[in-house]
């Protein structure tokens, strides 16, 4: 219900109402309240390890949803919806790629590969060859192919220690969205020493891991390196073209969420795009919701007194999320956690698939049964 409920009203009205997410988030935290209680009563043994799991999910899933909040990535209704599906969802529902600790990790890995997919064909489609020959030149530097080799090089030492100290295992899949916030991380507040600080890495685990002699992890790194620079030619110089447009700063309005960041400079104010200098004082934040009205009016004012070096704004084309979501939870309902993880799995998908549709079945039912009644009480109402 509450999957329809957001979805609809985010695709129509762009829009997540909070009494949705308030009414799901009391609902679930009741549920789950009374369930400890009932365990109780009948005297059994609490499992404190699946609610101390429970609640540092919790904690990850409120800490990463702002995160994409605060950085752009999402509006702030996206971010309490997936807080809120995080509560709903068991954890025992995620059977394939369990991460400890953090399994609403697998829950936006699961929202993200239809998107991704629906993204890429639609940057497919909208580029020109002579664009996409164009990005693969500009991204094809020297500089650019090293920093993302000694990138990939750190990355993938990731897992081994994740697994030597706590031990998680990663899989590929939440290794590359772990790469793309590191990634991001890094060149956004160590920008100037951020190749320096790959460098350093680098020569750390060249002292210290020997797996790194080997065959297997040559074929390993080429293949993630590929991977990362198909991923930056086309979602993120592509996708630039695609979901975003450049418009003139007196069609500004309120909620536009622009990729270019706004400096002050000798006086004057100046644009670059995605700025990534963490000594540089930004002005107008950046996140989900986008310019305030107040922010709008302020840009304006400084243009009429020839304080803007730039007359337009290149704006992001949001496209609404809730959506996706659903998608996402309806995903790992039926796969039972990663789907990756579990389409390799193919005898538990086909046991999973009649589970499913027994699911199916009794949801038909129980809306059926709210329809009946839904219908009688409006008659017993118009008789009255």
């Amino acid at each position: 219900m509450l999957g329809i409920l957001t979805s609809y009203e985010d695709l129509k009205y762009g829009k997540i109402k909070n009494k949705y997410i308030v009414f799901a988030l009391i609902y679930s935290l009741i549920v789950n309240f009374i369930l400890v209680l009932f365990v109780l009563f009948i005297g059994q043994k609490l499992n404190y390890g699946y609610l101390l799991e429970f609640f540092t999910n919790l904690v990850f899933v409120l800490i990463l949803g702002g995160f994409l909040w605060y950085n752009g990535f999402w509006t702030s209704g996206d971010a309490k919806l997936y807080l809120v599906y995080a509560v709903l969802i068991p954890l025992s529902v995620y059977n394939f790629g369990y991460i400890k600790y953090m399994p609403g990790l697998i829950l936006l890995i699961n929202t993200f590969i239809p998107l991704t997919l629906v993204y890429f064909v639609k940057i497919i489609l909208k580029t020109s060859f002579n664009e996409k020959k164009k990005v693969f030149l500009e991204i094809f530097k020297l500089k650019e192919i090293i920093t993302y080799f000694l990138f990939v090089f750190v990355l993938l030492w990731i897992p081994q220690l994740f697994v030597d100290f706590l031990g998680v295992y990663i899989s590929f899949i939440e290794i590359m969205i772990f790469t793309l916030f590191v990634s991001f991380f890094l060149r956004t507040y160590f920008s100037k020493k951020y190749l320096k600080i790959l460098v350093v890495l680098c020569v750390v685990r060249l002292l210290f891991d020997k797996s790194v002699y080997s065959i297997r992890f040559l074929e390993t790194i080429v293949w993630l390196f590929v991977i990362l620079f198909v991923f930056k030619a086309f979602f993120v110089e592509l996708g630039k073209n695609v979901f975003s447009e450049n418009i003139m700063l007196k069609e500004l309005k309120k909620g536009m969420i622009s990729t270019d960041r706004i400096y002050k400079k000798k006086g004057f104010y100046f644009k670059e795009l995605n700025g990534v200098n963490s000594k540089r004082k930004y002005f107008f934040n950046r996140y989900g919701e986008g310019f305030s009205s107040y922010d709008v009016g302020k840009l304006k004012r400084l243009e009429k007194k020839g304080l803007l070096k730039f007359s337009s704004l290149n704006i992001n084309k949001i496209t609404p999320f809730a959506h996706y979501l659903f998608i996402g939870v309806l995903i790992t309902l039926f796969f039972r956690g990663n789907i990756i993880s579990s389409l390799i799995n193919f005898n538990y998908l086909s046991n999973n698939l009649n589970y499913f549709l027994d699911l199916s079945g009794w949801i038909f039912v129980s809306c059926l049964i709210a329809v009946i009644i839904y219908r009688i009480l409006l008659k017993t109402t118009k008789v009255k």
